[in-house]
């Protein structure tokens, strides 16, 4: 992220402690005159930068050091980047691009080949952080699906049978067994997504056991279910989070 506001309102954030720099370039003559000054010591064999306030604004801006990042609250960034006082500058197939994430879908996802992402998880179409979009999917829509699912499987087994999730049928064990296992295989990096998934899996299988309908078409679809390969970014982000 860069700052696009004018250079007054970047030095009033650092003054007044909002936007903290952070990862500091500085040369070789400009260390010694720091130390001498006060303004960088050594700690556990690191050299940082202990000017604070107005002295590190006037540091940064009289070009003296020059700070590689900023850290901020959430809510600041998202501010400034609707404001348009920030931006975003990524690689696009090659290419720098500037991306305000508050207001514009990401660049680098295209189809749903979701490539943006940060550690090689993927991205989203919107930013879950700043887009009002992204922020409904994570925020509203997601959370709202975890909570009904949970309240349905809970209320399955006190309203209708406390044995709801147990079969006889092998067909719908063969299924429970295979489900299990695979949840558990591909989805061990988020507690809240293993629960999430293993609610899920026992409402269909429950589906499944009690009504013949659901039964029918459910094992139709497993059936003849289409055949496909993963894309190698599916495959990376099962081999990275799992």
């Amino acid at each position: 992220m860069i700052f696009t506001c004018p250079e007054e309102e970047q030095r009033e954030l650092i003054r007044q402690g909002k936007v903290k720099p952070v990862q500091f370039i500085f040369s070789k003559e400009e260390r010694g005159k720091l130390l001498a000054e006060g303004k960088l010591a050594s700690v556990d064999g690191q050299l940082l930068i202990t000017a604070e306030g107005e002295d590190l604004s006037e540091l940064i801006f009289s070009g003296r050091v020059k700070a590689l990042e900023y850290n901020m609250s959430v809510e600041l960034k998202h501010q400034l980047l609707l404001e348009g006082k920030m931006i975003a500058i990524i690689e696009v197939d090659g290419q720098q691009v500037r991306w305000n994430p508050a207001t514009e879908p990401d660049p680098r996802i295209k189809g749903n080949e979701n490539g943006g992402g940060r550690r090689g998880k993927g991205g989203f179409r919107f930013s879950p952080y700043f887009h009002k979009k992204g922020i409904f999917l994570q925020d509203v829509a997601k959370l709202g699906m975890i909570k009904a699912i949970d309240t349905a499987h809970r209320q399955i087994v006190q309203g209708y049978d406390p044995e709801a999730y147990v079969y006889e049928d092998p067909r719908l064990l063969d299924l429970s067994a295979f489900f299990r296992y695979f949840i558990a295989e591909k989805f061990g990096d988020d507690a809240r997504k293993l629960k999430f998934m293993y609610q899920l899996a026992d409402i269909i299988l429950f589906l499944m056991k009690e009504d013949v309908y659901y039964r029918a078409r459910f094992f139709s679809l497993f059936k003849d279910i289409p055949r496909h390969e993963l894309t190698e970014p599916e495959k990376e982000n099962i081999q990275r989070w799992h």
